[in-house]
Formats: structure tokens, C-alpha cells, sequence
């Protein structure tokens, strides 16, 4: 559980269910928010169960942000035994329309991959903040436009670049990225499915081997936990792969950190 610093006893507590939501909400409320992370670093969210201390910080929240469409799981038995009379939960995918698998019908909840869903998701938890602190309204919609100018230009950044794509196809790991390819026209394909730590079967790993080959894919975008076993059975230059956020190559066989 991570409080974000600089607390005053006169901010606004707001409890969020992960660090995306936290980014956010910091960007919108600024310091005139105390916000509290309850998904501890560098968990996993599809395996999260809520400990003690968890509970006893929903019970005295006044408002609590959550993803919603089925990333948090937990959350629903938690809150059942502890919400009471003036708490507010405000669903931050409000408003999204999801992706879901055709094949097994499950809903696609990484909404946050895409820059324009981000935005989406500001202007929920602005309305949240104005709600429960409507004395800071200009302050947080300010805040809001700062941060939504930034995204638009970002977008506007990300499509530039995919404009001058040599291909439409990229490979991840995990399917995380359906809201970031329908943006930009892109196909992703999956080496796991939803749940960050499935493991490919042999037949599927066949597959991604001959898209890597027909589509000459230099790269594959992956989650250093998750990607623990496979490049083990992947006859790809090693050299090629990279962690797509800190660009270092990826560790074979068991990871060390099991975050």
C-alpha cells in the first residue's frame, strides 16, 4: 500500500485501486489530495487479495476510484463488507466501450493503453473530485486541461510515428495493447491471452514464430514477470528483444525478481 507524499490534513483522501489511477489522480488533484494506493508495488492485480490493513482503508474512505470492467476482482466481496452511508466509488471506465474476446467472452480491462481512453478517464475523475470538493472545482479543471493538452499532444506524437509504420502487426506477450492498435489501426497478437501469466502452448508458439517470420518483426513487446519461461523455445535473436519500458534485454528461464 503506497500513500503519495506531502499529506495535509486538510486534503482530499481519495483511495485508488492501482497506480495508474493514482498517476492520474495526481495529476488532476494535485496537492490538494492525499491519495492512497492499496495494490501494493509491483503486484499483480489479477492475483491481488486484500489484507487487513486494506480493509480498514476502504472502510474510512470517503471516496474510492476503481478501474472497473473486471480488473478488479477483489473488490467487489471487499467492499460489500465495509461500505456504509457517504462513500462514493466511482467507476473511472464509466463511459469506455470495452474490447472483449470473441473466443471466451472475457472483457479486455486495459483501457489505460490507449491515450484517448487516459483522457476519458481524467474527465471521470475530475467530475469525482468536483463532487466531493466542489470548493477546488477551477483548480481541478485546470489541472485537467494541463494534463489533457498533454495527452493530445502525445496522441498527436504517437500517430504521427505510426503513420510512417513499415507494418500493422506487432507481438506482445500479453494482450494488453487492443485499445492502443484500435487507435492507431494496428493488428496486436498475442502471445498470452488476458491473464498476464498464462503460458503459451507449443502450437501457439509455432504461430508467432511464422508471423515473426512472414511480417520480418524485429521486435516483441512483453512484461518482464510473464515472460520468465518462453524465450527459452524461441529460436529469435535474442539480441532483438527488449523490455519495452526500460529497453534492457530480457532474462531466460525463471525471473529472478518475481515481483
Amino acid at each position: 500500500m503506497r500513500v503519495h507524499p506531502r499529506f495535509h490534513s486538510d486534503q482530499l483522501q481519495v483511495v485508488v485501486s492501482f497506480y495508474v489511477l493514482e498517476d492520474l489522480t495526481q495529476k488532476i488533484g494535485g496537492e490538494l489530495v492525499k491519495i492512497i494506493d492499496v495494490m501494493p508495488s509491483g503486484s499483480e492485480p489479477h492475483e491481488f487479495e486484500p489484507s487487513t490493513q486494506t480493509m480498514m482503508t476502504l472502510t474510512n474512505a470517503s471516496l474510492i476510484l476503481i478501474l472497473g470492467n473486471d480488473f478488479e476482482p477483489w473488490f467487489k466481496d471487499a467492499y460489500d463488507n465495509v461500505k456504509h452511508a457517504g462513500q462514493e466509488v466511482v467507476v473511472v471506465s464509466e463511459g469506455i466501450p470495452t474490447l472483449i474476446n470473441q473466443e471466451n467472452k472475457q472483457i479486455d480491462p486495459h483501457i489505460w493503453t490507449s491515450i484517448r481512453n487516459i483522457i476519458t478517464m481524467m474527465e471521470n475523475i475530475k467530475a469525482a473530485l468536483i463532487k466531493a470538493d466542489p470548493s477546488h472545482q477551477n483548480t481541478y479543471e485546470a489541472n485537467f486541461e494541463k494534463a489533457k493538452a498533454e495527452f493530445v499532444d502525445l496522441d498527436a506524437q504517437y500517430q504521427t510515428v505510426v503513420d510512417q509504420r513499415k507494418r500493422d502487426v506487432f507481438i506482445t506477450n500479453h494482450a494488453a495493447f487492443g485499445y492502443l492498435a484500435q487507435d492507431y489501426g494496428l493488428t496486436m497478437i498475442p502471445i498470452m491471452g488476458l491473464e498476464p501469466d498464462a503460458e503459451p502452448s507449443a502450437s501457439v508458439m509455432a504461430k508467432i514464430i511464422d508471423l515473426v517470420k512472414r511480417y520480418s518483426i524485429p521486435y516483441i513487446l512483453y512484461e518482464m514477470r510473464p515472460m520468465r519461461m518462453w524465450p527459452r523455445r524461441s529460436p529469435m535473436n535474442r539480441g532483438q528483444d527488449r523490455h519495452p519500458e526500460t529497453g534492457r534485454k530480457p532474462q531466460y528461464g525463471p525471473d529472478p525478481s518475481r515481483r
